[in-house]
């Protein structure tokens, strides 16, 4: 009997998916609200700040897509028959951020 690997079962994919897709909401929301209360009511030129901190928000993103390709390179061996990463790396690395 062929073994499978747990990154190519539903549920395990399902499960993952839904957990990566959490956390990056709620990192995403945080600073969201970090940089609407660092902006302010009454700051001149507010929309311009809000685009350069929105900016800077996204650097953090940019580094957790990077991790998770040197962890697809280093545990590839671990992916499921359609290529996939168990979305564990992209999530721990976000709760790292």
């Amino acid at each position: 009997m062929r073994r499978t690997s747990a990154a190519s079962r539903p549920s395990v994919c399902l499960a993952g998916t839904a957990f990566y897709l959490l956390t990056a909401g709620l990192c995403w929301a945080q600073s969201i609200a970090l940089i609407v209360e660092i902006v302010g009511v009454e700051t001149r030129d507010a929309s311009t700040l809000y685009g350069v901190l929105n900016a800077i928000a996204t650097i953090p993103f940019l580094y957790m897509i990077r991790l998770d390709g040197l962890g697809f390179s280093r545990f590839r061996k671990y992916t499921g028959r359609s290529g996939q990463t168990p979305g564990l790396t992209c999530s721990c690395s976000e709760l790292l951020l």
